[in-house]
């Protein structure tokens, strides 16, 4: 084989020798690398801290969220109860009205009756023992169903005015 020149490294562009400022700029580069490395580790551990952090309070504003969601159920549990006591408690009163106005109705159409009885007594007979009756059982609640003045003899004391001279 023959020797050709072109192949062999220049002394100029090749200097095993010349390792000086090469190695100076491959620390120099390491030194960077490294603190690059360092920087961007530390930039890593923070974003996982954040990471973390976010995913703790993300857990809690989920278990937040179901406990304000339980709570929801349980109050409109609790208002549907409120409102079926409440139409209850509407009904019964509706019909404690009805049953109220039919027992006044029904105590009023008695009352009637009973006046009216005590009218056809008094007309019928119109005995002082019967007027004295009628006025101490009906004088509370009913003017006389008759005429009585106090000048009659047969009308009580207890009833007549106090004269005043």
């Amino acid at each position: 084989l023959s020797f050709v020149p072109s192949m062999q490294p220049s002394s100029s562009s090749y200097r095993p020798s010349d390792d000086g400022p090469s190695n100076a700029t491959d620390s120099d580069d390491k030194e960077t690398l490294k603190r690059k490395l360092e920087e961007a580790l530390k930039k890593i551990a923070e974003l996982k801290a954040a990471k973390n952090r976010v995913d703790c309070d993300l857990y809690s504003a989920k278990k937040n969220i179901q406990g304000k969601e339980a709570d929801l159920v349980r109050a409109n549990e609790s208002i549907a109860q409120l409102q079926q006591a409440n139409n209850r408690q509407h009904r019964e009163l509706t019909e404690n009205q009805y049953e109220t106005d039919r027992l006044k109705e029904e105590y009023r159409n008695y009352m009637t009756e009973v006046h009216s009885k005590r009218h056809e007594m008094v007309q019928i007979d119109e005995t002082p023992r019967n007027v004295l009756y009628l006025m101490r059982n009906c004088r509370k609640r009913f003017p006389l169903p008759f005429p009585l003045t106090e000048d009659d003899p047969h009308y009580p004391i207890i009833f007549k005015k106090p004269r005043t001279h």
